[in-house]
């Protein structure tokens, strides 16, 4: 779809997929190591929800105890509001 919609897209394709893999390793790669970095080993709410089975939520997110663990209150808020909007997005290009 986007090639039908690029104005060079010969050139303007290979471009955006050669810069695919830095995109990738900068969210996905740094993601998990700033959220390593925030979150100990020895964290009593990821150990809480390794030991659970199961029943699991968005709070037990390492990414929702980094927020929790900086002090930031109204983050993983703003953080669940996004994910359910783009699931409702995903939902509805598929309908």
């Amino acid at each position: 779809m986007m090639a039908g919609e690029a104005s060079y897209p010969r050139k303007n394709l290979k471009k955006a997929f050669k810069t695919i893999y830095f995109r990738f390793g900068f969210f996905f790669i740094g993601g998990a190591l700033t959220c390593g970095i925030v979150v100990p080993y020895n964290d009593q709410n990821l150990i809480n929800v390794l030991k659970s089975d199961g029943g699991s939520t968005a709070a037990s997110s390492p990414y929702v105890i980094a927020m929790q663990n900086l002090g930031i209150d109204v983050l993983p808020h703003i953080t669940n509001a996004l994910m359910v909007t783009s699931i409702f997005s995903a939902g509805n290009s598929y309908v």
